[in-house]
């Protein structure tokens, strides 16, 4: 199955939801699904890759991560639309 797992949040950081959004896709990876994680990035925002999550939060699994720019990311963003 092809699984694509949008993000709120840009940076890296020891906060539950984002350990769990990456502990799931390595999860789900591991179990054979196609699953791309999709991360707004804002201007000041480093590039980051599939491997750096991997590394950062301490999971295998080959999930695929693609940033695209944007001007809001955040969990705000939802609560306020």
């Amino acid at each position: 199955m092809r699984i694509v797992y949008p993000l709120l949040w840009s940076t890296l950081g020891r906060q539950a939801c984002r350990e769990q959004s990456v502990r799931t896709a390595a999860a789900l990876a591991r179990h054979g699904h196609d699953v791309t994680l999709l991360m707004p990035k804002r201007a000041r925002d480093p590039g980051l890759t599939a491997s750096d999550l991997r590394a950062y939060f301490h999971v295998q699994g080959d999930f695929a991560l693609v940033q695209r720019d944007s001007r809001w990311p955040g969990e705000k963003l939802a609560t306020s639309l």
